[in-house]
């Protein structure tokens, strides 16, 4: 049962990367939209979040990196909705799971970390599959705006990690769970705020019909119940087993998906630089 649930939980991940995707490929949202589709789907996950987690009062660490959270959080799903316009969804996903990069570097760099042949190749893989998901193959040129976004979108998700990793050092981990209700309850707030506050002349004009409201309740539901499941399987499985096989899962996923539904066309660098991610998300977690 729990190697199905580890299959599952990148289904979910992949799933909700989907309908964001479809979203911004049907309304191309501008700013203002963004911040309140962002905010609706991080309220739906910090309602059910909470009434499974938040019990008495946090420390006021676990307040403080929540609050951080929360806001990286916001900033980096519109950004990443941003990026979708410009590019393929399988692109921009496997780049995004490309992001446990950046907590490997702090690891090394500020919890001393052991430096092993594994890290070195996948973060030089890493690299490698970054380098090769954003050439043009037509051009040979390097798409600027879209690599701007989801570059802006990738040191936001590391950063999330990293944050992620500095509270799991503190004495207060056990009070993650709570973390990620206050995270999420944040990000609901912060985007609220500047889905009115961001272009005050200009009108919001979300359409709250059935499609525009099932899409951020989809993913909202989708980020509680794959945070759930994430917890839950961190108990059984080491982060080292789980991270990588989720990413790569993740990806794959992802890559079949956006195929099938969007009729994407995956070039013959892109399938090189999928497969070097996928390699390097496994590598960069086992030690050699």
């Amino acid at each position: 049962m729990e190697y199905v649930l580890l299959v599952l939980s990148p289904l979910l991940v992949s799933i909700k990367t989907l309908t964001q995707g479809r979203f911004t490929k049907h309304n191309y949202p501008t700013v203002k939209q963004s911040f309140f589709f962002v905010s609706v789907f991080s309220l739906i996950a910090a309602i059910i979040l909470g009434a499974i987690y938040a019990r008495g009062l946090p420390s006021l660490n676990t307040l403080i990196f929540g609050l951080i959270m929360g806001i990286a959080t916001s900033l980096f799903q519109v950004i990443y909705l941003a990026a979708f316009k410009r590019g393929p969804i399988s692109i921009s996903g496997t780049i995004i799971s490309l992001s446990i990069l950046l907590p490997t570097i702090y690891g090394l760099t500020f919890l001393n970390e052991s430096i092993t042949a594994s890290k070195i190749i996948g973060i030089i893989l890493t690299i490698s599959s970054l380098i090769v998901l954003n050439i043009n193959k037509k051009t040979e040129k390097i798409n600027i705006l879209y690599l701007i976004l989801i570059f802006i979108a990738f040191i936001l998700s590391g950063s999330i990690n990293i944050l992620q990793s500095a509270f799991n050092c503190l004495d207060i981990s056990n009070e993650r769970n709570y973390l990620l209700f206050i995270s999420y309850l944040t990000s609901f707030v912060f985007s609220l705020i500047l889905a009115f506050v961001c272009k005050p002349k200009e009108k919001l004009n979300y359409k709250f019909d059935l499609i525009n409201l099932f899409y951020p309740i989809l993913i909202g539901i989708l980020l509680a119940v794959q945070n759930i499941l994430l917890m839950y399987l961190l108990t059984i499985f080491d982060a080292s087993i789980y991270f990588p096989v989720s990413s790569a899962l993740n990806i794959v996923f992802l890559t079949i998906s956006t195929i099938i539904l969007f009729k994407e066309k995956i070039k013959t660098t892109q399938i090189i630089g999928i497969v070097l991610a996928i390699i390097s998300v496994i590598i960069i977690n086992v030690t050699f």
